[in-house]
Formats: C-alpha cells, sequence, structure tokens
C-alpha cells in the first residue's frame, strides 16, 4: 500500500506471533545532509518528541525525504534510499507533498515512527536505512 494524501490512515503493521511485516520503500527517496550521512530528523522541528519519546502523530512527523531532488527547497548532499528497501521494523512511509493533497513540497515523504520509541531509536532506525551517497545540489 501507497500512502498519499493528508488524510491516510496509517499503513497496518501486522503483529503476529513473531511475525512483523516490514514497509517497503514505494520509490526511490533522497535526503540531505552531509557527504557521510543524511541530517537526523531535529527534535520539535521536523518530528514531535515527548519525554525522549516518538510515537505516531496525525500527520505524521518524522525525516523529510523526496522522491525527486529538484523539487526539494534545499541545496547541498544527499542520499538515496532505493525502491523497494525495506525500512527498519518500527518505522513508515507516506508522500506528504502538495501533489497528493499535504503541506509540504511536491515529492516530499516523511518516514515516521509506527510505533512508540525512544528518539534516540528512531535516529538510528532511519541513519541505517540503508543511504548510498548519490550527490550534491548546488544553487541555481
Amino acid at each position: 500500500m501507497i500512502h498519499s494524501g493528508a488524510d491516510h490512515q496509517p499503513q497496518e503493521t501486522t503483529t503476529t506471533a513473531n511475525v512483523v511485516k516490514r514497509v517497503t520503500v514505494p520509490i526511490t527517496l533522497y535526503a540531505f545532509g552531509n557527504r557521510q550521512r543524511p541530517r537526523p530528523p531535529r527534535q520539535n522541528k521536523d518530528i514531535a518528541v515527548d519525554n525522549d519519546c516518538v510515537k505516531p502523530t496525525n500527520p505524521p512527523t518524522g525525516a523529510s525525504t523526496f522522491g525527486d531532488v529538484q523539487y526539494a527547497p534545499l541545496t547541498g548532499h544527499y542520499h538515496k534510499l532505493n525502491q523497494n528497501t525495506q525500512l527498519p521494523e518500527g518505522l513508515d512511509v507516506i508522500a506528504d507533498g502538495r501533489e497528493v493533497g499535504g503541506t509540504h513540497s511536491p515529492t516530499h515523504h516523511t518516514i515516521y515512527p509506527s510505533r512508540e520509541m525512544p528518539f534516540t531509536e528512531f535516529v538510528e532506525k532511519f541513519l541505517s536505512s540503508g543511504w548510498v551517497y548519490a550527490g550534491k545540489k548546488e544553487i541555481r
């Protein structure tokens, strides 16, 4: 299921005895940062943090990514997460750009927590999702 629009319902994560469904990235996503890694999400700016924990919110808050770097209002080094990459358990992604009824720039996607967890765990999961350095966007 691909999430789209601001009025979506979060994707269901099925947990049975020892089975957890992990979310697959619907399209190649890009995140800005430095040459080494994407920038981690910022507490209470990118993601709501309460008592050092994060959890699903409506609308989702988390790490900003883009389906097309040309639509990102950012410049600098960026990394990619290939389509069909499985996100670590506890992470989900939603398309929330203007083209799908969201409030962000076109092609924007938010990677967000699908369950409550410490903020540090969310950051570690986001950074270890499989990001690969992809280039540098210059100022036009």
